[in-house]
């Protein structure tokens, strides 16, 4: 006699139960009370498999015993299910991992790898079982994809020297708009002088369904009429669960200085790096976190003409619930550049300053080779339609310098609804009291 659970809700009857390790027992001896009784346990199992075997039974006592036996069970189909269009190709990818592992707890080590692998997976999988057939299981696995297809747009406006200065933006984020997981992105950046940026990067996490992803990166930099700058950047993806999502490849580029420039002091320059990556990402959300942490780290190391150079980046968020509707973001941000035989050229220092960045400083009015940025940001009510932070940026030109360092303060509104995300900003710096900085921004999903 035994008892196997297949898949249904049966309510519970309170009959009382004793359970030893492996072993159950049931005080009646009831049939029809003892398959309510074991059916509503199996309801509470995590294994799809568990069986119940009859040990004995006392019929003084009214006691029946019954061995406890869970022989596992692998799904003969997985099935994905979700609003988002996929190929075919990227499906077999998310449901790999489940293959030949049993179902039940077996599963929540691949779905919190799933979680931590693809940038639009920010809640783990559920997952149901149905029976197809007389002998074959099917397990459904439920997935809510995060795309965040969206036009954004910001401009900041400050006052210097009694004139205004103006800073535009524009970020065109595409995603899976062809059922592969891709991202494409745009992005343009201009002030009211002849400076701008321009980015363009793709990125696809499975290449013709391979394991194996790819990234490619162009960028252009037109800074102040005293050189242009472009670099190309290939990497190759793919998923450690020690590395995170770990990227490889190398990098391109070349610097050209106006004769402006070369009097400034603003090098030539032809580099070529091998390029490392290592990305964790845990936010609930991508646009508006509040719980969570985001990881990223990057190092190349190359050659700039006959000098070697090396050059890294590191970026680690925390977002922390502190009391009813408020939470709070702690960041630190490190960039450093390091050239072997010679100083670092003018045209490789990092520019600090700006929303970007340093909030209430100037816009890429700093030149470092190093710097970094911690910050402490407040924010109220993350959860509603109407959301208030405050903020501090403390920059240093070195790690614990605290006592050569800028910092930037301020507080900002954002409004937020399904399609538009609306904010503005007001930020004060250490350098500049008596002048601040207006930031606007707003992001619309396409």
């Amino acid at each position: 006699m035994r008892f196997v659970h297949i898949f249904r809700l049966i309510f519970l009857i309170f009959i009382p139960l004793f359970s030893q390790n492996d072993e159950i027992k049931i005080q009646t001896l009831d049939s029809t009370q003892i398959k309510l009784s074991l059916d509503s346990l199996l309801n509470k199992q995590n294994s799809i498999r568990i069986e119940y075997h009859l040990k004995s039974y006392d019929t003084r006592n009214h006691i029946s015993s019954y061995k406890i036996k869970d022989s596992g069970k692998v799904a003969d189909s997985l099935i994905l299910i979700c609003d988002n269009y996929f190929n075919d190709r990227i499906i077999k990818q998310i449901l790999q991992p489940f293959e030949n592992i049993l179902i039940g707890e077996q599963y929540s080590i691949p779905s919190q790898d799933l979680s931590e692998k693809y940038y639009f997976i920010n809640k783990l999988p559920s997952f149901k079982y149905r029976l197809f057939g007389e002998q074959n299981l099917a397990a459904l696995l439920f997935l809510k994809p995060d795309f965040n297809s969206s036009l954004t747009g910001a401009f900041s406006f400050s006052k210097i020297n009694n004139q205004f200065d103006f800073i535009g933006e524009l970020d065109i984020d595409i995603e899976n708009f062809s059922g592969n997981a891709e991202q494409l992105k745009f992005f343009w950046k201009k002030n009211k002088d002849i400076s701008q940026k321009i980015k363009l990067k793709t990125f696809y996490p499975h290449v013709l369904g391979s394991e194996i992803g790819a990234l490619f990166q162009y960028d252009f930099e037109n800074y102040n009429a005293f050189y242009t700058k472009r670099e190309k950047k290939i990497m190759l993806h793919t998923f450690f669960p020690i590395l995170n999502n770990f990227k490889v490849g190398y990098l391109k580029g070349k610097i050209l200085s106006t004769q402006s420039g070369q009097e400034s002091g603003y090098e030539n320059g032809d580099f070529l790096a091998i390029s490392l990556n290592s990305e964790l990402d845990t936010r609930n959300d991508r646009l508006l976190p509040f719980s969570g942490k985001y990881f990223k780290f990057m190092v190349d190391g190359g050659v700039d003409e006959k000098a070697m150079y090396f050059k890294t980046n590191f970026e680690y968020q925390l977002f922390l619930h502190v009391l009813r509707n408020t939470y709070t973001k702690i960041q630190t941000v490190s960039h450093t550049i390091h050239y072997l035989d010679q100083p670092v050229p003018k045209s490789r220092y990092f520019k600090l300053g700006g929303s970007s960045s340093l909030r209430g400083v100037d816009e890429e009015s700093l030149l470092k080779t190093q710097f970094h940025i911690l910050t402490l940001e407040f924010i109220q009510q993350q959860k509603r339609t109407l959301q208030i932070k405050s903020f501090i940026d403390l920059g240093l030109d070195r790690v614990a310098n605290f006592k050569e360092n800028l910092y930037g303060y301020g507080f900002g509104i954002k409004n937020v609804n399904d399609k538009i995300i609306f904010s503005i900003d007001y930020s004060l710096s250490s350098r500049r009291l008596e002048s601040g900085k207006i930031h606007f921004k707003w992001s619309a999903r396409l």
